[in-house]
């Protein structure tokens, strides 16, 4: 009785060991870390977390999800175009999933967003304004 005992509570201890002190991380813990800097607007750390993410493949299902919030993060980076890329990907690759209507739908609020803001005053081609009176 003492030895089985002693062979469960090895066993045990060598258990703990792999699931909680040995474990690399794992793409799952990859999408929560990206989430937290996203949260924590740490957008750039997020994007390059997600891309590692996304270029593992082993959730497909939370895929969408990692490009739509690389989206998110270039628009709150004031990336516009970068965001429009990210979006249009999110609709490229995964045309069926939820992320890629609420990409669509940012498009079109990116669109009314550039409609109603004034024209930016600009110089003609080759030309550069002239200097502020003193």
């Amino acid at each position: 009785m003492k030895v089985h005992r002693a062979c469960l509570l090895a066993a045990a201890a060598l258990g703990a060991v792999v699931l909680f002190g040995c474990a690399s991380p794992t793409p799952v813990t990859k999408f929560d870390k990206a989430k937290d800097l996203q949260n924590d607007g740490k957008y750039s750390d997020a994007i390059a977390k997600y891309k590692e993410f996304i270029a593992e493949k082993e959730y497909p299902n939370l895929l969408p999800f990692a490009q739509y919030n690389i989206a998110r993060s270039y628009r709150s980076l004031g990336k516009i175009a970068d965001a429009r890329d990210a979006y249009n990907k999110v609709m490229d690759l995964y045309p069926t999933s939820e992320p890629a209507q609420w990409a669509k739908d940012e498009l079109k609020e990116l669109d009314k967003a550039m409609q109603s803001a004034p024209p930016a005053k600009m110089a003609p081609a080759g030309l550069m304004p002239a200097p502020a009176p003193k």
